[in-house]
């Protein structure tokens, strides 16, 4: 129900490149994209890809990843 409301409102609020993004990701007013699916369309035209962490991680630690990414890859 989450889901479908906020997808809802990104239609009427959102950057018309973020609804691209969202719908090239495979989103729908009914379904969260899978990882994988997701993954597939982010490593195609970003290189980036989706990873699942345990739970909230700290902001200095999600920010130094994001500084990083390029060491990752």
């Amino acid at each position: 129900m989450l889901y479908a409301r906020q997808i809802a409102l990104t239609e009427r609020y959102a950057s018309p490149e973020f609804l691209q993004g969202v719908r090239a990701l495979g989103a729908s007013g009914t379904r969260i994209p899978r990882f994988e699916d997701a993954n597939r369309v982010l490593a195609d035209t970003t290189g980036w890809r989706i990873v699942a962490v345990p739970g909230l991680i700290p902001e200095q630690t999600f920010f130094d990843h994001l500084a990083h990414i390029g060491d990752f890859r």
